[in-house]
Parts: structure tokens; sequence; C-alpha cells
């Protein structure tokens, strides 16, 4: 068996990072805690526990080791993701500000988009990209910034500047999205190219021992009988 090859077999299994585990756990631990909160109907420490479970949800997909865990991980995290934009959303657009809450929904489709080549490529056993992991950069921004307006003076940072900080992330998101589908399409164009460029009459041959042999056998001169 070559074990220069990745693969996911149960024979090559890898265990699952210790990294990925703890930032889960926390996650978890951090939605516990917002669960209780909401209980004790503290709304406050509710986001407060929400916007750090997002964020340890983001640095778990560091550890990822595997394809299969790297596809697990990125497609809950993005379904994370949208339920905590949808439930700050709604929240931002009936009591606070309705701009920002557009803001979310229109982040909240980034979301979903990004899950159809995630899954696609997946499926079809094709090269992963890492740019889908590089997504969550954006609603994470959302979160830590919201977090932020928590700390003293924070209230003042997030009423003056929170719908131009959410609107250059949205407008980087967006630019990221085009970028991702401009590079797969640029490969995808570039090896309908290579295949249709040959040359008139040529035929392709595969590079194998075989086929050199049999070259090399029609260049050696043939023994004539005197």
């Amino acid at each position: 068996m070559d074990m220069t090859k990745p693969t996911d077999s149960p024979a090559a299994k890898l265990p699952m990072p210790r990294g990925f585990k703890l930032f889960i756990a926390l996650a978890v631990l951090m939605v516990v805690g917002a669960a209780i909160s909401l209980f004790d109907k503290s709304e406050f420490y509710a986001d407060v526990f929400i916007e750090i479970s997002v964020f340890c949800v983001f640095l778990a997909g560091f550890f990822t080791n595997t394809r299969t865990l790297q596809f697990a991980y990125l497609v809950g995290a993005n379904i994370y993701v949208i339920v905590c934009l949808g439930a700050f959303s709604t929240v931002f657009f009936t009591k606070m500000n309705q701009g920002v809450g557009v803001l979310l929904i229109i982040q909240i489709i980034f979301s979903c988009l990004n899950l159809v080549p995630i899954i696609i490529y997946h499926l079809t056993d094709r090269e992963f990209f890492y740019t889908y992991q590089r997504q969550l950069i954006y609603p994470t921004l959302f979160f830590v910034f919201v977090l932020l307006g928590h700390l003293p003076g924070g209230d003042v940072l997030t009423s003056e500047v929170s719908h131009e900080i959410f609107s250059l992330i949205i407008f980087a998101q967006a630019f990221e999205i085009m970028d991702a589908i401009h590079k797969v399409g640029k490969a995808h164009h570039m090896a309908a190219y290579a295949i249709n460029t040959q040359p008139l009459g040529t035929k392709l041959v595969p590079d194998t021992d075989d086929a050199d042999d049999s070259e090399g056998s029609l260049d050696e001169p043939e023994d004539v009988e005197e």
C-alpha cells in the first residue's frame, strides 16, 4: 500500500486533532452559557456567549486534518453562522437599525451561496478549495465587532460606524466570492483551451514506459539478411 497518498480509509484514519476538539468544546460551552443566560433573561450575556462561540468555531477550522473532517466542519460552521446571523439580524431589524439588519440578511445569502460549491466539490471528489474556509472570516468579523462594542465606550463605536463597518465586510465578502468563482472558471477555461489548441493531426499519446519503448523500436535499424 502506498503510504505517500493521503486517504480517508479506515485503515489510515487519522485521530481528530486536539485543537479541533478544544475549540468545538469551547463553542458548545458558550452555546450552553447563552441558553442559560436566555433562561435567566440576561440577553447581554447571551449575546456575548454567542459572539465568542462563533469565534471559537472559526478557530477550530485551522485544525482539520482530513478531507472528510474539513467537509463536515465547513458545512456545520456555515450552518451555525447562518443561524446566528439570522437571530442577530432579526434583533437589529426589529429593535435597532433596519439598515444593519438588511446587511446581515445579505451576509446570510452569501453564507448560503458558500455552501453550494463546498457540497458540489466534495460530492464530485474534486480538489478542495480552502477559499471556502476563508468565507467564514467575514461573518466572524461581524461578531467580533459586536463583541468589541460591549467594552466600555463601545456603544459609541457601534452606534457611529457600525453601518460603515458592516458595509465594508459585505463588499469584501462579495469580492472574495467573485474572485473564487473567477479562479474556478479560469481553471476550467484553461483546461479546455489546452485541449482545443492542439495542432491538427497530432495524437495525444500517454507518457508511459511502453509508449517510449515502442517509439524507440522504430528508430532502431532492422537487421537485413544478406
